[in-house]
């Protein structure tokens, strides 16, 4: 099953459990490895730690191997690899898991959260044991005019195939691409599920699905 329709999903599921609402930003560096955030500035992002914000879940968006958040000033977009989730969990489970970490520091056996999306009964989870979560901030207005809106996903990588197939057929039909293609040597699997070429199957290689 294409990596695409697990992140769709993910998006399903978090919109039919998880309503609008106000929401906190809890961060946790200690499950982050080094350069985990790119794109703007990382402390942008700090402005909504434990402190409330309006988080339209109606608003979250997928586009190939990503799915974002749209946060009143900026985007925040997850890509990650078959030991990445975004899930949706009850507080009371996400606390106990925190206080956990209290009990055994350090233990292989902790759940490794990165970051949730918290409020009084449910919130956002995003964790992923192997840390290979990359967090991208994309700034909404980054010009001085409002209605200059930034694009939120990475237009380096194809068209999303799940979203926008012609686009993404397309895309893989350009004489530049299909030379590509015609140039490897290595297996159409292995080839579709590196993520080194993105910019020609963003989404279609191996989901969660397969390997769980």
């Amino acid at each position: 099953m294409p990596k695409g329709i697990t992140y769709l999903d993910m998006k399903r599921m978090l919109i039919a459990q998880i309503p609008p609402g106000l929401y906190r930003i809890e961060s946790h560096q200690e499950f982050h490895r080094k350069n985990q955030f790119t794109g703007s500035d990382p402390t942008l992002l700090e402005q909504y730690y434990h402190k409330d914000f309006f988080l339209n879940t109606l608003e979250i968006e997928t586009w190939g191997n990503a799915i974002a958040f749209s946060l009143p000033t900026l985007w925040l977009r997850w890509q990650f690899a078959l030991h990445g989730h975004v899930v949706p969990m009850k507080t009371t489970e996400y606390k106990q898991i925190i206080d956990s970490w209290k009990l055994k520091p350090g233990s292989i056996e902790n759940v490794h959260i990165q970051m949730a999306f918290v409020v009084i009964e449910m919130c956002i989870v995003f964790l992923d044991r192997n840390k290979f979560m990359q967090a991208s901030i994309i700034l909404k207005y980054p010009t001085t005019t409002e209605s200059s809106w930034s694009i939120w996903y990475d237009t380096s990588l194809a068209p999303c195939p799940i979203l926008s197939f012609p686009a993404f057929k397309n895309n893989l039909l350009l004489s530049k691409n299909q030379q590509t293609l015609r140039n490897q040597s290595i297996i159409v699997y292995t080839h579709m599920t590196d993520p080194k070429y993105n910019h020609l199957w963003n989404g279609i290689g191996t989901s969660h699905a397969v390997c769980s």
